[in-house]
């Protein structure tokens, strides 16, 4: 019997896997591909009932279309517009006021070469002047902190807590909106039957150092009230160049302070100088005097920095004395009216004279409430006790000290001629008002006689307010 032997079975699963695979990934590559090789007609993408688009075709899934290259000018452009909108939205004051966007107007900001600043900024185009009733404006180390502070405690007072930039920094119309919304975060008497239900200020010692703020002030604020406070510029330097180290400022203005006699320049003067303490040369930039008298100006070019030299930091008053006629650097007779006094006021022992000193500087703000008696603030006490060993090490314990003899015979010439100006000058304005007109004479008559005589170290006096 012939046995016929068993055929295998085909295992046909082997040999159909490779075909299967490629028969998906030909499947993959078709409906990647199709959509492209054959795009979708609109016509055959029509709402279904329930309202969800559907296709009669392949789902189509396209790429992202490639982003449009935006130029420098779209781009302008798109931040003004949103700074537009940004000021039309900006809530108005209750009662008779305007709205933001009648005031100020976004624009183009011209940069300077390195600035880093940005490209828009808002240019002022209506009548801002009820904003800003009073600025406390000079000088820094002479008691602006304690008047800021005191004056802001009368209900009827709105201002800002920390020195206010926009105006030294070429930035007028930042300030206007600045001045709008603290108006806004700070809700006034709508209800009150006086002329105004508020009064509105800001302090910044450094504006009378900036011609182009000064100029600023004239345009658009020239009713605004200005309040100036002086010291003695001995007591004055010994004062900013200990503020300077308790603030961390010891690299900038080095350990050797005699190195910071003359006008401020490049280097570690560039914060602090001893020609900063010519207060009159600020002042002359109000136009209060004839400004061109030989003995008015004989008391004042001293004190400039040489023409052309860093900036022609005094650049407008070198082009006045030359009778250079100059918009861009032209001094203005300035309207504003000017509350002037020397820092010993503040602290005056004579309660008469203190109470009278209260009363002329409610008279000339306008307030409504009787101010309460002056107190000492002191904004960086806390600092003074962090104040690391170098530091104070390094300050000034007195001026007359031997080793601070050149300051001594920089500083006590520039206080005479700063005081005889003011007193022959300066106080003659009609624009220039004073509490106690003898006293204030008999301060600034201080000013004539060197604190350092007799080899008696100087003592900051007691009754004065440092900041």
């Amino acid at each position: 019997m012939i046995v016929s032997a068993k055929k295998p079975k085909r295992r046909c699963c082997s040999r159909c896997l490779p075909l299967a695979c490629l028969l998906l990934i030909l499947l993959l590559v078709s409906f990647w591909t199709l959509p492209i090789l054959f795009p979708l007609d609109e016509d055959l993408v029509v709402p279904s009932n329930n309202g969800v688009v559907e296709t009669n075709s392949i789902l189509q899934i396209s790429a992202p279309p490639p982003a449009e290259k935006v130029t420098a000018g779209e781009e302008l452009k798109s931040l003004i517009d949103a700074r537009s909108a940004e000021i039309e939205q900006t809530k108005r004051l209750p009662g008779n006021y305007p709205p933001l966007s009648s005031l100020v107007v976004a624009t183009h900001r011209q940069q300077q070469e390195g600035e880093d600043k940005s490209k828009v900024s808002l240019k002022v185009i209506g009548d801002v002047q009820f904003l800003l009733d009073y600025a406390i404006v000079g000088f820094s180390k002479c008691g602006t902190t304690t008047l800021l502070k005191w004056i802001r405690r009368d209900n009827n007072v709105r201002t800002f807590k920390r020195e206010i930039h926009e105006i030294v920094n070429d930035n007028p119309g930042r300030l206007v909106e600045r001045l709008y919304l603290n108006l806004l975060d700070n809700p006034f008497n709508t209800t009150s039957t006086a002329s105004k239900p508020f009064l509105q200020g800001f302090k910044n010692p450094e504006i009378l150092q900036v011609p182009m703020a000064l100029r600023h002030v004239d345009t658009y604020w020239p009713e605004t009230k200005l309040i100036i406070s002086v010291r003695n510029p001995l007591k004055w330097f010994r004062s900013f160049y200990n503020f300077r180290l308790t603030i961390g400022h010891l690299k900038q203005v080095g350990t050797d302070p005699t190195a910071l006699i003359g006008h401020c320049g490049r280097g570690n003067n560039q914060i602090l100088c001893t020609h900063m303490g010519a207060f009159h040369v600020k002042l002359f930039r109000l136009g209060k005097t004839d400004m061109s008298s030989k003995e008015e100006l004989d008391l004042i070019q001293p004190y400039l920095a040489p023409p052309g030299d860093d900036g022609s930091r005094d650049q407008d008053i070198w082009d006045h004395i030359h009778q250079k006629v100059s918009t861009a650097t032209s001094i203005p007779k300035m309207k504003n009216k000017v509350f002037f006094l020397d820092l010993r006021q503040l602290s005056d022992s004579n309660r008469t004279r203190s109470k009278i000193f209260r009363r002329d500087l409610e008279k000339f703000l306008g307030l409504r409430h009787e101010l309460t008696p002056v107190f000492r603030a002191r904004p960086f006490k806390q600092l003074e006790l962090t104040l690391d060993e170098e530091s104070k090490r390094h300050k000034i314990q007195s001026i007359c000290d031997p080793q601070y003899l050149p300051l001594q015979q920089e500083l006590f010439p520039m206080a005479q001629k700063a005081s005889l100006w003011i007193r022959n000058f300066f106080l003659k304005s009609p624009d220039v008002v004073v509490s106690s007109p003898d006293h204030l004479e008999e301060l600034l008559e201080t000013w004539m006689h060197n604190p350092c005589d007799d080899n008696q170290q100087e003592k900051e006096d007691a009754s004065e307010i440092a900041e």
